[in-house]
């Protein structure tokens, strides 16, 4: 919440590993479906197995307050 208020927008949150997750405003040139692709690849090749936080995006939507999958939810 406090950080969808800094950037005065919702939020992609992308999971890197239990260590970190990337946070980014939206934009709205969001292509969800090859950001999942890109998580799933490198969770895959770059990320040990017990350290995989997920294996898609989240959308945090600022005026609701609610954390969400894309492909599921919009």
């Amino acid at each position: 919440k406090e950080i969808s208020k800094r950037f005065q927008s919702d939020l992609i949150i992308l999971p890197s590993s239990i260590h970190e997750v990337i946070v980014l405003p939206v934009n709205g040139k969001e292509q969800f479906d090859e950001m999942n692709e890109m998580i799933k690849e490198i969770n895959k090749d770059q990320v040990a197995d017990e350290e995989v936080l997920s294996d898609h995006l989240y959308y945090y939507n600022r005026s609701t307050e609610k954390l969400m999958i894309p492909s599921l939810s919009l």
